[in-house]
Formats: C-alpha cells, sequence, structure tokens
C-alpha cells in the first residue's frame, strides 16, 4: 500500500529538521556584541528587491495590521542659533504643544503586498512543492511566500513557517527575514520578539536591509532586546546608507526628536530628505515641517507647501495638521504658483514607488 504523500513530506521536514539542527553550529550570537559599525561589505549595498523595501503607508496600500508604530515627537523649539527672524512671528509647526503631529502614528512594518511583489510570475505550487521536498533552497522560500501571502494557495501560515524554516536553516537570508516577520506579527507561530530578533539579526548580517531596518526599530522600542537608542541609530544607518527609505525616515527621526539621541536638525533633515526623494510620504511631509520652522535648513514657506502637496498626493492626510495651508498664507500669489509648479514637477519624480 502506497504512503500517503502528507505521510511522506512529514517524514522528509522531520528528516532535514533534525539533520539541519544536528549541524547547525551551538553557539549563539549576542546582538550586544555585534560589531554592526562595521564598514558595509558588497552585499550591504543592495538588497533582495529592485528599490525600497519598506514602507510607511503607502499609497493605495492597507497597513498590516500586526505593524508597529514609531511615534516621532517633534522636539521643541529649536537653538537660538537655528532659529530665523520670521520664525519667532509664524507659530511653529513643531512645537510639542501646538502640533498635532506629535501624536502622530508611523506604520513601520511592510505590508504583505511588498512580498507578493517579488515573485513576478505566478508560482507553479506542484512544481515548487516537488522541487522544495527535495531540498531546493529557493523553492522552499517561494513556497514559503506562497503560503504566508496567499499566492496562488490558500494562505496557510503554518506552512509558510515550515519552509520558510528550513531554507532560514540553510542560510538563506530572505527566508531569514520573512520568518522573522511571522514571529513578530505571531502568524503561524506564538509572537516572539526573541526569535524575531535573532532570525533578523542572521539575515541583517548578510546584509538584509529590510533586516537590518527592523533590528533598529527593536533596539528603538526594546522587542526582544535591551532598549538601546545607539544600536538603533547604528542599525538604521547601515540600512539608510544603502538606501532604504524607510530607515533613512527613522534614523531622521531619532535626530529629530532629541530624546533618544542627542539633537540634530542638520542629520534629521538630510536624512528625511533622502527618503522623501524617494517617495517616503511621511518623510516628505515632515521635511515640509522643517521647511516651515527653518530646522536643520533655511525657512522656505515655497518648499514647505510644495513637499506638503507631493505627500498628500503620496497619500498622507493634511486635513488634521493642515500644514499646506498654514504654509501657503505666508505665500505671495506668485511666490504660491512657484510652490505649485515645484509640487507638480516633484510628482511626477517622488511620488511613492512601491515603498
Amino acid at each position: 500500500m502506497p504512503y500517503h504523500s502528507k505521510t511522506l513530506r512529514a517524514a522528509y521536514v522531520l528528516v532535514t529538521l533534525l539533520t539541519a539542527t544536528a549541524c547547525s553550529t551551538t553557539d549563539s550570537v549576542n546582538p550586544e556584541d555585534v560589531l554592526i559599525d562595521h564598514p558595509a561589505t558588497a552585499t550591504d549595498t543592495k538588497s533582495d528587491k529592485p528599490g525600497n523595501n519598506a514602507s510607511l503607508a503607502q499609497a493605495g496600500t492597507k497597513p498590516d495590521a500586526h505593524s508597529p508604530t514609531a511615534r516621532l515627537i517633534p522636539p521643541s523649539a529649536p537653538p537660538s542659533e537655528l532659529a530665523v527672524a520670521d520664525a519667532t512671528s509664524t507659530p511653529s509647526i513643531n512645537e510639542p504643544n501646538e502640533n498635532p503631529l506629535a501624536s502622530a502614528a508611523m506604520d513601520n512594518f511592510n505590508s504583505p503586498e511588498s512580498s507578493q511583489d517579488q515573485q513576478a510570475e505566478a508560482l507553479d505550487i506542484s512544481l515548487a512543492t516537488w522541487r522544495a521536498e527535495r531540498g531546493h533552497m529557493e523553492s522552499q522560500v517561494a513556497l514559503g511566500l506562497a503560503y504566508a501571502y496567499g499566492n496562488g494557495v490558500e494562505q496557510d501560515p503554518s506552512q509558510a513557517k515550515l519552509w520558510l524554516e528550513l531554507a532560514s536553516m540553510k542560510g538563506h537570508s530572505r527566508a531569514q527575514y520573512e520568518l522573522g516577520k511571522l514571529f513578530y506579527t505571531g502568524q503561524g507561530v506564538s509572537k516572539d520578539y526573541f526569535n524575531a530578533r535573532e532570525w533578523w539579526l542572521e539575515s541583517a548580517l548578510q546584509g538584509d536591509l529590510d533586516a537590518q531596518q527592523k533590528l533598529g526599530y527593536l533596539y528603538s522600542e526594546g522587542l526582544g532586546v535591551k532598549r538601546d537608542y545607539n544600536k538603533a541609530k547604528q542599525w538604521y544607518s547601515r540600512a539608510a546608507k544603502s538606501g532604504h527609505a524607510e530607515a533613512q525616515t527613522l534614523l531622521g527621526s531619532l535626530y529629530h526628536e532629541g530624546n533618544r539621541i542627542p539633537t540634530d536638525y542638520s542629520e534629521a533633515f538630510k536624512w528625511y530628505k533622502l527618503a522623501a526623494e524617494q517617495g517616503h510620504p511621511y518623510a516628505q511631509y515632515t521635511l515640509a515641517t522643517l521647511y516651515h520652522d527653518g530646522f536643520g535648513t533655511q525657512v522656505d514657506y515655497i518648499q514647505c507647501a510644495a513637499w506638503v502637496e507631493v505627500a498628500v498626493a503620496n497619500g498622507f492626510d493634511d486635513e488634521e495638521y493642515d500644514a499646506g495651508q498654514r504654509c501657503r498664507d505666508q505665500l505671495t500669489e506668485e511666490s504660491s504658483r512657484t510652490a505649485t509648479h515645484l509640487a507638480d514637477t516633484w510628482k511626477r519624480k517622488y511620488l511613492s514607488r512601491g515603498i
């Protein structure tokens, strides 16, 4: 009597897991001891998918219900040397007591669509399963992602974990990142920040930019690790220097807030601008507020109004904060037309690129 296919699959998985466990080293990596400020290697300069890998409220995409939020608390008034003459006559968007951005929440987790986009063509589930069961690592990753996001099969987090775990134990960096994500959200497994951190660390050390950014977030919030803003800054920096828009935004927020690391508005401005030019809506909007108040740059109401308009076109809601109108109120009719022209130009360049 022939064996049932599910029985064979279970036997294969059990043997593979036992083999991987037996072959793995007993030494664990302590994130507290990782020298993360070493120069980036060649693998740090690219990600496993084109463009940017993380999203903050991307246009047309519903946020992940399990996403964490980063609290961007606008700083108090800038030091006197950063203030400009007319900043005193116009209420500061960044003053905590006046600014509704103080309570703004920022979605800091990839939506499922971003991982679905990695699979450009429809996955042949039968072929992928056949190859995965015979140890083909890329097929195991593809199958794990298919089950995780319901690509061609019914969504099944437990099957996603099974296949991603097999590839992760073989050292596949993207599988490690996705497996850490399952532990973070509690999909198919018990929510476990420590295990999320372990798998993200393995992936980050191989240069995965998403994993580096997520590790920074764990350190920033003290999830699965001891809260350490300097380590958060270091991990954000690694990903940000390689062009990761979400990491650039979060790094900018650390410098902007000043209640986690010393305030540096020039650095905040630099990182927000880099992220804004990659289509990051929150970075675009916050950059506008820096132009309004002259934090890290000169007061420029034209740039402020233009960036607000771009952020709104990218899906950021300005109805509550009304920064766009506050900037427009400072402009002449001619200057307002200039701001509109700039916004129209930037919309063609800086609308969300799948972040």
